[in-house]
């Protein structure tokens, strides 16, 4: 790296799923709003390619903000499968139990983004999911407190 360049953490391209629809749902022109962000259209098409999560971050916030939606990234979200994942998909499909495909979740996910770091905590009959994610000027941490045991019905994907 030269002195100067800043260090990109990069996603799949698959993060923008759909934003060409939801886009244009709301009123926007996705291939201007491209361009804001800095990012190629073919993002759109090739779910693969490796782009800024910083680009990512600003496309999306940008989105909300100009299309008075705040809520831009779930409806965006409201279509997501675990394909999305790509070949991490394959392999949390592949895994015995849903603490075994979590783990493997925890282990992978930077192949999938760089940006997000997910962490286990067993916490007696429960097990924490912390998420962080690394954004333009730090790190945003989020915590996803789950206390279901598998079977209890709570309509969670473990249940």
């Amino acid at each position: 790296m030269k002195l100067g360049q800043s260090v990109h953490t990069l996603t799949r391209s698959a993060s923008l799923t759909d934003y060409e629809h939801v886009a244009r749902s709301v009123g926007l022109d996705p291939f201007r709003m491209l361009r804001m962000a800095r990012l190629p259209a073919r993002v759109l098409d090739d779910p693969n390619l490796m782009i800024s999560a910083d680009s990512v971050g600003y496309l999306l916030a940008e989105s909300a903000r100009l299309s008075g939606q705040e809520a831009f990234g779930l409806l965006l979200a409201e279509t997501r499968s675990l394909a999305n994942l790509g070949m991490l998909a394959l392999v949390l499909r592949e895994e015995p139990t849903l603490r075994a495909a979590m783990k493997s979740c925890v282990r992978y996910m930077r192949l999938h983004n760089a940006g997000v770091q997910l962490r286990l905590d067993d916490a007696g009959d429960a097990v924490l999911l912390h998420v962080g994610a690394n954004i333009q000027g730090g790190l945003a941490s989020g915590v996803k407190l789950s206390k279901c045991r598998p079977g209890s019905d709570c309509g969670c994907l473990a249940c």
